[in-house]
């Protein structure tokens, strides 16, 4: 039963948040816009609370705001859910686009069940994932850095004349080259210092992988056949743990997603 049910509709930014209210039995919404800050979202679920007649129940799209407002308004008892931004019904031919009426189509079509939640991780399962990231942003740094180097001496008429690159014979290599110009020694020098600094990085996220709750699970994945050992292994995140007791307990709509799960379905870890 939804008769009782006040539907709100937040339009999250960095900044602000705009809200609309849709009351039991009410056509149209009660709007305003709140600061995003801890201290305004918690006066902002109390007033939520106090002013309707039954259960609240908020919802926002993802996005670059990630999941913070949520877990604030669940720590206030007010129910908020994460939707799909590219499963929202668009009308064709609505090409206007404001804070007040993004806020407006979120509570109007979330009282009619035509939204699609996404599972939000864990702040566990959060961290994990920012840390596999990491680490993938700084491979890509530090290969990046080494095509500046090897263009650069390319751009020179030098070219490393052995088979396998940044090795100890390559490294050696490099140790032997010098410039007449002070310039180009600068920048030779100053390439050379961007590599050393970045390949500091993927072993110090490794590292702090090793003593994450769900590297266990993670190394034990390489054991299944035909997945790679020493480069990089894909591990299904839905296998791994389930999300909060009071996540999974609380009422859900037909329709949603299995409650317990993280949303991310898979990781790339290196496996060494």
């Amino acid at each position: 039963m939804t008769e009782g049910i006040t539907w709100v509709g937040l339009d999250a930014h960095k900044a602000s948040i705009s809200i609309a209210m849709l009351l039991p039995g009410q056509r149209q919404p009660m709007e305003w816009q709140t600061a995003n800050q801890p201290a305004a979202v918690r006066r902002l679920a109390r007033k939520l609370v106090r002013e309707s007649p039954g259960e609240v129940r908020c919802c926002y799209e993802a996005g670059p705001c990630g999941y913070a407002l949520q877990r604030q308004l669940l720590a206030e008892d007010v129910v908020c859910e994460v939707v799909a931004p590219s499963l929202i019904p668009v009308k064709p031919g609505d090409h206007i686009k404001t804070d007040r009426r993004d806020a407006k189509k979120l509570a109007e079509l979330f009282r009619a069940g035509l939204l699609t939640e996404v599972q939000p991780p864990t702040e566990e399962q959060e961290s994990a994932r920012d840390l596999c990231r990491c680490r993938e942003d700084a491979i890509e740094d530090r290969a990046r850095c080494r095509h500046r180097l090897l263009k650069l001496l390319l751009r020179r008429g030098l070219a490393y004349p052995g088979q396998r690159p940044w090795k100890r014979s390559h490294d050696e290599w490099l140790r032997s080259i010098r410039f007449e110009r002070a310039a180009e020694q600068a920048v030779f020098e100053d390439y050379q210092l961007a590599i050393i600094q970045v390949d500091e990085r993927p072993p110090r996220c490794s590292r702090a992988a090793a003593s994450a709750w769900w590297w266990p699970s993670a190394s034990s994945a390489t054991a299944i056949r035909g997945s790679p050992r020493t480069s990089t292994a894909e591990w299904t995140w839905r296998t791994c743990r389930p999300a909060s007791t009071a996540w999974a307990s609380r009422p859900r709509r037909s329709g949603s997603p299995t409650p317990g799960w993280c949303s991310f379905s898979r990781a790339r870890i290196r496996l060494s």
